[in-house]
């Protein structure tokens, strides 16, 4: 939140609130305000996450993805999504393919807006060699 925002939002409601009991509800409210829009900013930039409703394919996505941020930043990130995605074909079945991958794709993107060490532009940076490896077809399988 700007400081121009925090000091009226407090000019509107501070006087009304100060010298009462509801001055820590109040800050309270603030601070869980502020926190639960900080760990929704990665979500709104990734959109809404694909639908799958097996939850060992969301299991196994979940730890490739959590294993791809590992090796954000890094050159070897689109053979690494590569490799994961090729495994992760083999083990599902074709209905549920093109899920998968989406939701892949999701939760990367969820790693790496999450990303503390990155600046916004590196973050884009990445998010376009990312998106751009998930267009390449898997070698050897059919989405």
């Amino acid at each position: 939140m700007s400081e121009s925002a925090w000091e009226e939002m407090t000019c509107l409601f501070a006087p009304s609130l100060m010298g009462s009991n509801h001055v820590s509800l109040w800050l309270l409210l603030i601070v869980s305000l502020f926190f639960s829009a900080n760990c929704r900013a990665a979500d709104d930039s990734c959109g809404q996450p694909p639908m799958v409703n097996d939850e060992n394919i969301k299991g196994t996505v979940e730890g490739k993805a959590k294993l791809l941020a590992t090796w954000i930043g890094d050159a070897a990130l689109s053979g690494q999504i590569q490799a994961e995605r090729k495994d992760i074909f083999s083990k599902t079945p074709d209905g549920l393919k093109n899920r998968a991958d989406a939701y892949l794709q999701y939760q990367v993107c969820i790693f790496l807006m999450d990303d503390k060490k990155l600046s916004t532009t590196e973050k884009i940076d990445q998010l376009i060699r990312v998106r751009q490896s998930f267009q390449v077809p898997v070698e050897g399988t059919k989405p």
